[in-house]
């Protein structure tokens, strides 16, 4: 393959030698960076920029010619536009107005390379390259010479004159019209923008039918842009347009739902409200049936006790953080009996009050800030949150708040904090060379932890004695914080003899612990690691027992690869079982990893959320219950579940005394034919691996070496 470098520096090559001396008079400047040449007229850049695509060298053998094959592509750029629509309007833009692609080829001189241009891939690389070559395909397309290219170069010069203003633009805009609109504001053109940008919102408001339920994402849609718009059009113009469609949530029927989770654990439908026209990103539920909900847009909703939704507010940012904010989550802080959201708590009187961030915000330009928020605790007996939280990865703050909100205090530190260990009244901070730092309140520093590569995530016991670092590392690390004892925890039990031969035939698997939480006694720990493998210990002899599902639970796994041969697709199902081995009981599985881990009833039951499926679990471990199909699932400590689908959000209450007849009445345990099923054998590889690799074989055995032949006289 030849080297990214040396096919760059051939490109420049071509190409400058062919266009250089024709822009450079005419105004335009080549910028080497970023491979395009740039003529500045007014508040438009003029670009045309040249690039190859995949596979740009090809050996003609009839021919005995080396071509490059490349592309120009002519476009108008304005970031003078681009800053100013980021302080207007606080979002980010990218103003582009593409005028033309044009692909070439051109004849490549063999002594322009040589052995130093090219190198060996590795087997990985030849692998990607196969897969990428098989997804772009034969390149057919039409392709011009160079010196052809240079006589359109004129009309292309013409082009940029005829679109050198805003109403320019707009008199030849594409299907992407907003930022014409935008264009005609930035350039004073205000009368057309604000009857164009009125005529524009009519438009998108008849286009929406709401009762059209086959087709509720794509007015969901619409209706935001409308928002959009009329939210332009007020900052613009100062012309508030009221909106005719409410977007939120409408009680609906109860359709009497029944889950039954386990012989003595159901629940029955409490709430369900339509939320279709919401694009909701967090939600969180307490013990009394409250919902916190809040949407991608910020707004912020509650559903009280009575089942009521009531409008609290909308989280607002500052100017100066950027705009790509890491996803809200809603929590619920039981010792606090209040909903927290990012740097914000909802109290008991609905009030959304906003725990302010304590650093100088004004030596940062706007969307200069990146923000990390780390942690919200509460102290009970001071009646303090403590909030936690990094700015632009290199500071961070440790602000403390009375219950009503106000700011009491602040700590910095230039370190990033990963987790705050509030009753030991400590730090756990990121360090050098796969390490954590402990620091105590005051700063200073108390131990240092290692840790294996990629276990970056940390989870605490209950008393905070107990530090478990995990992740990515086969082996996880285990740390007692009191007398510095360490503990290597393996999710897989790689530690056996033959383990991964039998089991596992690509030794390049992953095996880490990639979710775990401590019991609330702190006794246990619960952890799936990939591949769907199920693992506890417990805290005092640190014994690993795996978790397996009963037989009647195996039904929800549904693990399959779907390969395809001489046109037809097959697919290959991988049943998961048990097996005994060196006198352990292991679970040999291959999907279905634990996305969370829930208690209910203080660890009486211990719900491990797979996939779309639920498995409950006893305080001995023993699996009592499932259900298939009914997506993520939310639990409050003891007395209500809630989930979401596609347009509805729906909440359960926890059933006291179950009836002898209470049965799940939607979701049932997953069964498919016995003879659609069939079980890998220990050792063999996925069909559609084999298959792979074996056009690749072929693709090597075929491969024309004239090419090289001829350029390196062999």
């Amino acid at each position: 393959m030849i080297k990214a470098d040396s096919l760059k520096k051939l490109n420049e090559k071509i190409v400058l030698n062919g266009l250089l001396g024709k822009l450079e008079p005419i105004g335009f400047k080549y910028l080497k960076s970023k491979q395009h040449f740039k003529r500045t007229v007014g508040n438009y850049d003029q670009i045309i920029s040249f690039g190859t695509s995949h596979s740009p060298l090809e050996f003609d053998e009839n021919r005995d010619e080396l071509n490059l094959k490349f592309y120009f592509s002519t476009y108008i750029e304005s970031p003078k536009f681009d800053k100013w629509i980021s302080k207007t309007l606080k979002s980010r833009s990218f103003f582009r107005h593409l005028l033309e692609n044009t692909k070439c080829i051109e004849i490549v001189d063999f002594n322009a390379l040589n052995k130093d241009d090219f190198f060996s891939p590795s087997e990985s690389r030849k692998f990607k390259n196969y897969i990428t070559s098989s997804l772009v395909g034969v390149d057919n397309e039409n392709r011009i010479s160079l010196k052809e290219y240079e006589s359109k170069l004129t009309e292309s010069i013409k082009s940029f004159d005829n679109l050198d203003t805003a109403k320019k633009l707009y008199d030849n805009k594409t299907e992407a019209f907003r930022d014409y609109l935008r264009l005609l504001v930035f350039e004073g053109d205000i009368e057309k923008a604000k009857t164009e940008y009125l005529e524009k919102y009519n438009q998108i408001k008849s286009r929406i039918d709401l009762t059209n339920t086959d087709k509720i994402e794509e007015t969901k849609k619409t209706i935001q842009g409308l928002e959009k718009f009329a939210s332009e059009i007020e900052i613009f113009f100062d012309t508030k347009l009221e909106i005719p469609f409410e977007r939120g949530l409408t009680k609906l029927e109860s359709r009497k739902e029944k889950i039954k989770l386990a012989q003595n654990l159901g629940f029955e439908e409490y709430l369900r409200l339509d939320c279709s026209l919401l694009d909701i990103e967090s939600y969180d539920i307490n013990d009394s049936g409250e919902v916190l909900i809040v949407t991608k847009s910020k707004e912020v909703n509650k559903i009280n006790t009575k089942g009521e939704i009531e409008k609290i507010g909308k989280l607002e940012f500052d100017d100066c953080f950027s705009n790509d904010f890491n996803t809200s989550k809603v929590r619920w802080i039981e010792n606090a009996k209040i909903f927290s959201c990012d740097n914000y708590i909802v109290n008991e009187k609905n009030e959304l009050i906003k725990l302010i961030f304590d650093f100088d915000k004004s030596k940062f330009k706007t969307n200069d800030v990146r923000l990390f928020m780390k942690s919200l605790f509460f102290d009970g007996n001071k009646k303090e949150f403590h909030f936690l939280y990094l700015i632009n990865y290199k500071t961070t703050y440790h602000s403390t708040y009375d219950k009503k909100g106000k700011l009491i205090s602040t700590k910095s530190f230039d370190k990033n904090i990963l987790k705050l260990n509030f009753l030991r009244k400590e730090y756990i901070a990121l360090s050098e060379k796969n390490s954590v730092d402990i620091i105590d309140f005051d700063g200073s520093f108390k131990e240092n932890y290692k840790y294996g590569n990629g276990n970056d995530r940390i989870e605490l016991s209950p008393d905070g004695n107990l530090m478990l670092l995990h992740f990515y590392s086969t082996k996880s690390q285990l740390y007692n914080i009191d007398n510095k004892k360490k503990q290597t925890l393996w999710a897989h039990p790689t530690f056996l003899k033959n383990y991964k031969e039998n089991f596992y035939n690509d030794i390049h698997h992953n095996f880490g612990l990639t979710t775990c939480k401590f019991t609330p006694d702190g006794k246990y720990i619960i952890g799936g690691a990939d591949h769907g493998k199920y693992v506890v210990w417990d805290t005092e002899k640190f014994e690993r027992k795996e978790l397996i599902p009963n037989h009647s639970a195996l039904n929800i796994f549904n693990w399959f690869t779907t390969t395809i041969s001489e046109g037809k697709s097959t697919e290959n199902y991988f049943k998961p079982y048990s097996v005994e081995h060196e006198g352990h009981k292991l679970f040999i599985n291959r999907g279905y990893d634990i996305s969370n881990i829930s208690f209910i009833e203080n660890g009486d039951f211990i719900i491990t959320q797979v996939s779309d499926c639920l498995l409950v679990w006893n305080k001995d471990f023993e699996n009592i219950g499932s259900v298939y199909g009914i997506g993520q699932v939310t639990f409050s400590s003891n007395s209500f579940l809630i989930y979401k689908t596609d347009k509805e959000i729906v909440i359960h209450q926890k059933v006291d005394e179950l009836r002898n007849n209470f049965e799940s009445s939607v979701f049932k345990e997953f069964s498919k034919e016995n003879s659609n099923i069939t079980t890998h054998k220990l050792g063999k590889e996925d069909l559609e691996v084999e298959q792979i690799e074996e056009k690749i074989s072929k693709a090597k055995t075929n491969e024309k070496k004239g090419f090289f032949s001829r350029l390196f006289k062999k």
